[in-house]
């Protein structure tokens, strides 16, 4: 299949800078809470923003948590598959770096 492309570090700041201000929990997110309360906040933000830009936050939430809090990690990695799944995100376009 090949190895996923690097996504631009343009467009990695660019979503980066969307969840420091909060654009998921302003939609009720939070990963503590249950599995239902998180997709009815991830319906919300997906309403708002697009899958597209909700799976990649996402995905950065797993990168960002993958060493420190693992259990974390992988609850965004559910959510990330989950909001794929329902929403027909395209999953092997980009892959994101630490830079």
């Amino acid at each position: 299949m090949g190895k996923p492309k690097k996504m631009p570090v343009a467009v990695q700041k660019k979503i980066r800078a969307g969840l420091q201000r909060g654009e998921l929990t302003k939609h009720g997110y939070s990963m503590s809470d249950s599995q239902d309360s998180r997709r009815r906040a991830l319906r919300k933000a997906v309403a708002e923003d697009g899958a597209a830009t909700v799976y990649r936050r996402l995905l950065l939430l797993r990168l960002w948590n993958k060493k420190r809090n693992p259990k974390l990690a992988s609850i965004a990695d559910f959510d990330a598959l989950w909001v794929a799944r329902t929403y027909g995100v395209q999953t092997d376009g980009f892959r994101f770096t630490k830079g």
